[in-house]
């Protein structure tokens, strides 16, 4: 037993010379090898790359692979817009608005708008998943409101809109929550 206390003593030493970054790159590296040993696994697929290609031809002639329409035209054609299945990772510095262009996004995929006073419902809306990492819902909530409404963000976060802007308000949260 004093042989184990003694291997106890070394590793603690060799614990506290190692520096923090280190320590974590370990870590990283020995959870990648898990990862890598046990997800996906059942995913994976090797094929000869002819393999049906004439059947995914005919497939893709009766029903191409294009999703919702995305906000932005050079995003829609790099990806085809929203296609279900699809991840789509839009990364940009801290404080350039990927939250509010995602939000936009997915309400004018799966919101009705008003407009010129009259609510305008798309015949294709669909029903969108958003996590939001960075902000709070309160703040998710007032950009889907602006969306809705087309009352501007900062007049309902000042509450500083007119008697009409707040009665477009208040049919936004209507629509928003039926």
């Amino acid at each position: 037993m004093d042989a184990n206390i003694l291997e106890l003593d070394k590793e603690s030493e060799k614990l506290n010379e190692l520096d923090i970054k280190d320590i974590f790159n370990t870590v990283r590296e020995r959870l990648a090898k898990v990862e890598d040993k046990n997800v996906n696994k059942n995913n994976l697929k090797a094929i000869d790359i002819g393999d049906n290609i004439d059947e995914l031809l005919v497939d893709l002639e009766k029903s191409p692979e294009v999703g919702y329409p995305l906000d932005g035209e050079i995003l829609n054609y790099a990806s085809r817009g929203a296609r279900l299945g699809k991840y789509y990772l839009y990364s940009a510095p801290t404080g350039h608005g990927k939250t509010r262009f995602m939000v936009g996004n997915a309400c004018s995929l799966s919101l009705p708008r008003i407009e010129d006073g009259k609510i305008i419902i798309k015949d294709d809306l669909t029903p969108v998943l958003f996590i939001a990492t960075e902000m709070e819902p309160d703040e998710i909530q007032t950009l889907v409101i602006a969306y809705v409404s087309g009352v501007n963000e900062e007049k309902i976060l000042n509450g500083t809109y007119s008697a009409e802007e707040r009665k477009l308000v208040q049919a936004a949260a209507k629509l928003i929550k039926q």
